[in-house]
This record gives C-alpha cells, sequence and structure tokens, in this order.
C-alpha cells in the first residue's frame, strides 16, 4: 500500500474511533486493530496518539466546516436564493461523508456521535475549538455580507436587519442539528424549505 493511502486508511480509522468513543476510550491498539497497522508504522504518520487526534480533527472536521472551503463564494453566492440552496447542498455534502466514513452506523448515531465530538472537543483541543468557532463566527459574517448583497440588489427587502437574520439562518441549522440528532438526524431538505421561506417573506414581490 502506498504512503499516501496508508495515511489515509489510518487517518479514516482513527476519526471514525475517535469519533464512536471519544478521544480517551479510543488506544493505540484500538487504531492497530481498525487499521491493521503496526504501532511503528502509525507513528510514522503521527508521533503519538494526540498528533494523530490533531490531525484528523484539523482534516475532517475544522477544515470541513470552513465555508469558504466548502463552497466557491465567489461563484456561488449571485442570489441570496442562490446562497441557500448552495449552502444547504454543502451540508448534505459534508453529511453524506460523515455518514460514509461512519457506514454501519444509524443516521441518528452518526448525528449523536458528531454532537458529542464537538462536546468533548473544548477539552480534548482547546485551540482547535478555537478554530472552530472562528469558522462558525466568519459563517455568521458571510451570511451578513450575502443578505447584505441582497438588499443593494433589491433582491430582499431594504429595511430588514441583515445581522438579526443572518444569525437566524445560522441558528436555525445549528439549532436544527441539535434537535434532530435526538431522532433521525438533520433534515436537510426541511432546513432548506424553511430557508426558503424565510427567504419568501423577506423577498422584494415583483
Amino acid at each position: 500500500m502506498q504512503k499516501n493511502n496508508r495515511q489515509e486508511t489510518l487517518f479514516n480509522a482513527a476519526f471514525k474511533l475517535f469519533l464512536l468513543h471519544q478521544y480517551n476510550g479510543v488506544t493505540l491498539a484500538d487504531i492497530e486493530k481498525e487499521t491493521g497497522m503496526t504501532r511503528g508504522a502509525i507513528f510514522y504518520h503521527a508521533k503519538s496518539k494526540e498528533d494523530l487526534y490533531r490531525k484528523v480533527v484539523k482534516r475532517y472536521w475544522i477544515d470541513r466546516q470552513n465555508l469558504k472551503k466548502k463552497m466557491d463564494l465567489t461563484k456561488e453566492s449571485s442570489s441570496l436564493k442562490d446562497f441557500i440552496y448552495n449552502y444547504t447542498a454543502s451540508i448534505s455534502k459534508t453529511m453524506n461523508g460523515l455518514h460514509a466514513l461512519l457506514a454501519g452506523c444509524t443516521v441518528q448515531q452518526a448525528s449523536q456521535a458528531y454532537l458529542a465530538f464537538l462536546m468533548q472537543l473544548r477539552e480534548t483541543a482547546p485551540d482547535l475549538h478555537d478554530e472552530y468557532l472562528s469558522n462558525r463566527n466568519n459563517e455568521l459574517l458571510i451570511w451578513n455580507d450575502i443578505l447584505r448583497s441582497a438588499v443593494a440588489s433589491g433582491e430582499i427587502s431594504k429595511d430588514i436587519d441583515t445581522f438579526a437574520f443572518a444569525q437566524t439562518f445560522l441558528f436555525l441549522f445549528y439549532g436544527q442539528t441539535f434537535w434532530e440528532a435526538l431522532d433521525n438526524g438533520l433534515n436537510v431538505d426541511q432546513l432548506r424549505r424553511t430557508y426558503l421561506k424565510i427567504y419568501d417573506a423577506i423577498r422584494v414581490k415583483r
């Protein structure tokens, strides 16, 4: 197996274990068993369990939560309506990747693992947790910029508080993610429909 393939196998398996069992619930022996790799081979790609954890969190969690890496904002944000469709499509893509990684788990199990992982990130890697929060805050600013552009173009009412609506759109996503994790996982189609209802309420009727 080539170097990059071995690293991919290791990182995928390690992230799955950390998602399902949390950092303290995973041992190097677990990673060896899951990957079929020796400890020496694992340490070729990471200095320690902590180093491996940080690398996979950065790759699969931080970078995939960065909206600027998930969407081409210069191309896809020609209108607020376009942005809503592309934003929800990016959520579906991220979720599909997560579910593929957690093959064999139910959607509910995957969603709950996702939330549990987020809750423990502050304790296990405070700096990466701060980077995650920075991504989230930047996402709020992106929503605000999209809304301001929509006001300027005459797409939506000029009387709205763009920042308040940016918070509404973002909070709906995070709130629904948490709420539905307790049941069958986030329903992206429902989220999109809710977004479009808000859009219809604030768009300029021609």
